[in-house]
């Protein structure tokens, strides 16, 4: 499903402008949410990387730390038309602390070496704008009112070439044997799912903070959650507590979900990316 199919929360863009004209215009700063402690199996590098794919990175930092790719790890892919900084992660238990001033490759700077993911910091650039006063009214209203979040192109690859792929996998046509890969492709499938439902409830609703049985919320800044069930009482609970819509609430009937295996029984993955 194309971004430009959705639906919008406040009616279709009446200014345009250009955002991302250089990386230096898309600046995201990645949040950890806690300190390193210097301790432990795992080393963290900070690295700052200006138009430079995650798991290029990534792999090429595991290959001169001589460490397997499964033991590398990071919390999203992040922009790579733009300029981030993020921590990835890597299991080396056992090992003395590396010298990373040897490590070069362009587009991308090791920030601090240390021995999950509370959020990102973002600033944008927005050029050529063709109404400023529209666009800054519109800003009023995602203050007040928020914004759809839903997944950009970037999620599903070029041309949506992740989404061709989840569906061949489904399908039995490819097989999808690097864990990285089925990660990959997998979040392709359920980003494209979460922007289907967004859209179809924006749609049907005109809102999206009305709280109906089967959500799943959110508190907001924290990783706790819970679900709507009938004859509660949590549409009082949201008036006074910080709570934001997530996902579909998880199927938790096994038959129905074994129905829907045995119609398509290669789709199992994908089902179980859904409602889980």
């Amino acid at each position: 499903m194309m971004l430009a199919q959705q639906a919008y929360l406040h009616g279709q863009p009446t200014a345009y402008g250009a955002i991302k004209a250089s990386p230096e215009d898309f600046v995201v700063v990645e949040d950890l949410g806690y300190a390193a402690d210097g301790e432990g199996k795992h080393l963290l590098v900070r690295i700052r990387k200006t138009g430079a794919n995650t798991r290029f990175v990534a792999e090429a930092l595991a290959k001169f730390l001589g460490v397997h790719q499964r033991d590398m790890s990071y919390a999203g892919m992040k922009d790579r038309h733009a300029v981030t900084e993020k921590t990835l992660c890597f299991r080396m238990p056992g090992n003395a602390m590396p010298d990373l001033s040897a490590f070069q490759l362009e587009g991308v700077e090791i920030l601090d070496v240390v021995g999950a993911l509370a959020g990102n910091a973002f600033r944008l650039v927005v050029r050529q704008i063709s109404d400023r006063e529209a666009v800054e009214s519109c800003l009023e209203l995602i203050r007040d009112a928020g914004v759809p979040n839903y997944f950009g192109m970037q999620r599903f690859g070029r041309v949506g070439n992740n989404l061709t792929m989840a569906q061949q996998w489904a399908s039995g046509e490819i097989s999808l044997r690097d864990r990285n890969k089925r990660s990959l492709i997998l979040s392709a499938a359920r980003s494209a799912l979460f922007n289907q439902v967004t859209s179809v409830r924006l749609t049907q609703q005109g809102t999206l903070t009305q709280v109906i049985d089967g959500d799943a919320l959110q508190l907001t800044g924290r990783g706790a959650g819970l679900s709507r069930r009938p004859q509660s009482c949590l549409s009082c609970r949201r008036a006074s507590i910080s709570m934001s819509c997530a996902l579909p609430r998880r199927c938790r009937d096994a038959a129905s979900l074994a129905r829907r295996r045995r119609r398509s029984p290669s789709n199992s993955n994908l089902w179980r990316a859904q409602y889980n």
